[in-house]
Formats: C-alpha cells, structure tokens, sequence
C-alpha cells in the first residue's frame, strides 16, 4: 500500500532535465509482500514447526520409554550395530550405534535391544562381550532403556527446541517486517 508517489524534474546549470521519483511505502519503506511470498513463508514456518513437533513427539516417547525402565540390571552386549542400511548407506548423516544385550531377570534370559540409536560419543566403551548396567521394565522385561536411548532422547529434545526458536524467528520476521 503506498503511502505517497511522487515526481520531481530538475534542470541544472547546464539545460540537462532530471526527472526523479518517489515512492514512500507504509511498510517501513519495503514493497509490500504478494501473496505468494507470503503463502511461502507461512508454509515454511508450518513444516519448521511440524518438524518441531515431531521432534518433541519423539523426545517425549523416548521419555516414556525411560520413566518406565526402572530397575537397573547387568547386561552383557552381544552385538553393536553400526546404522547403515541395506543399500550400505548411513541410516543418519552420521554413523549412529545400537546395541544388543543378554541379561537374566526372574530365571529368564532375554536378548534384546533398544529401538533408539546413539552417537559414538555415548557408545563409549561398550564393545562386544562387555557387562555393563541397563534400565529394563519390571513389567515387560524385553523393554529397556540404555545410554545410546539417552542419546536420541536427548538428540530429538534439542533438535525440537532449535526448530521451535528458528520457526519463532520466521515468524517474527513475518510479523514485524515493517520494522525491519
């Protein structure tokens, strides 16, 4: 929306004609935004706050996981799993592990794994054939929660909280555009 537009015309010293135009806009002196790219924007602040959300969905369902495992045991790793697919590409951007335990709990043996995988830095030093402690459910014996769980617990929560600000950030571009 225009505020005002206006034309001046100078003649110099010399006879030359200037002409000038002014445009003063009511938005801070930027074009006003067509509806396209603001259609853009609103869609680009919908899928970062979506992403946001799936990502605290997933740091909230790792929670769950974990608030139930209660009951520490020791668990000898069977196996570490390295995320590649079947194609031999990174599952991840970058190398993520899982591992397998065997364990007793009530006279059984369980073999299992957590479904959550994490970084090489919280892999530490689990290697093939070492015991260490697991959080398992006292009430399904074949859930547990370990480090690596911790891990992607810890790696959705951030990821959830860094989309929440940048999506924050767009919209506030959004809306004080006119102070910009």
């Amino acid at each position: 929306m225009l505020l005002t537009s206006y034309t001046e015309t100078f003649v110099d010293e010399n006879g030359v004609t200037y002409t000038y135009t002014y445009t003063d806009y009511s938005n801070g002196g930027h074009p006003p935004m067509d509806k396209t790219s603001l259609m853009l924007i609103v869609l680009s602040v919908l899928v970062v706050f979506s992403l946001a959300a799936y990502h605290f969905y997933r740091a909230y369902r790792a929670n769950q996981i974990k608030k139930v495992c209660i009951e520490q045991i020791p668990a000898m790793v069977v196996r570490i799993d390295a995320s590649r697919g079947d194609d031999n590409h990174y599952r991840y951007r970058y190398r993520r592990y899982n591992a397998t335990y065997r364990y007793d709990y009530n006279g059984r043996t369980y073999s299992c794994r957590n479904k959550m995988w994490g970084s090489k830095q919280y892999l530490g030093d689990l290697k093939q054939g070492v015991t260490t402690v697991i959080n398992i459910c006292p009430g399904q014996p074949e859930v547990l929660f370990d480090r690596l769980g911790e891990c992607e617990r810890r790696y959705f929560l951030t990821n959830g909280i860094l989309q929440t600000i940048v999506g924050v950030a767009i919209f506030m571009l959004i809306i004080f555009r006119d102070k910009i």
